[in-house]
Order: structure tokens, then C-alpha cells, then sequence
């Protein structure tokens, strides 16, 4: 087994038609700048991912925000509720059957009923 050496290669470079030559260079040369772009296109595609990965994280945090702004305020008006509503309505259901009583005790149940 014989293994080709450099000046070989020349030499069968050389007795080659220029044309093949040139033809091969190019060949060589189109190959080189696709790998180039293509590089280029995939990086601007990784960009591209981190961009809308980012914007997601953003608009996660956003939604979160928003959601415990929402949770507070439901609170807040639990809250008023057991500390106002509950109470005033318990007193205008006892304020009622106390008047609604003492109307019958009086006789003026036609008033109760306007």
C-alpha cells in the first residue's frame, strides 16, 4: 500500500485543467461562505430564542404581579366585609324583627306593611 505524499499531490494538482481548478476553488470557496451563513443564521436564531425566552420570563413575573395585586385586593374587600358588612347586616336583620315586634305589640302592623 503506497500512501500519497505531498509533492504527489501537487503534481497531480498541476497536470489538472485550469478550468477544474478554478471550478474546484470556487466549489471550495461557496462551501466555506454557506458554512459561514449558515453559522451567522443559527446565532441570529439562538439571539432570536433568548429574546422570546426573556420576554416570557418578563411577562410571567408580570402575570404573577398582577395575580397577587388581585389576591391582595380580594382580601382587602374580605376583610371590609367581615369587619362592616357582616356586622351592619346582622344589626339591620335584628333592627327589623325588633321593629316588626314592637309594631305588633303597638297594633300598627299596617304601617310594617308599606
Amino acid at each position: 500500500m503506497r500512501y500519497a505524499h505531498i509533492g504527489d499531490i501537487f503534481e497531480q494538482y498541476a497536470s489538472v485543467d485550469p478550468f477544474i481548478q478554478l471550478t474546484a476553488a470556487i466549489a471550495l470557496l461557496v462551501t466555506a461562505l454557506l458554512g459561514i451563513a449558515g453559522y451567522v443564521v443559527q446565532n441570529k436564531a439562538a439571539i432570536a430564542a433568548n429574546a422570546t425566552q426573556h420576554e416570557l420570563i418578563q411577562e410571567a413575573a408580570e402575570r404573577q404581579r398582577a395575580e397577587e395585586k388581585a389576591g391582595k385586593q380580594l382580601d382587602r374587600v374580605q376583610l371590609q366585609n367581615s369587619e362592616f358588612i357582616y356586622p351592619m347586616n346582622s344589626f339591620m336583620s335584628a333592627f327589623t324583627r325588633a321593629h316588626d315586634r314592637a309594631a305588633f305589640e303597638c297594633g300598627c302592623e299596617s304601617y310594617t306593611t308599606t
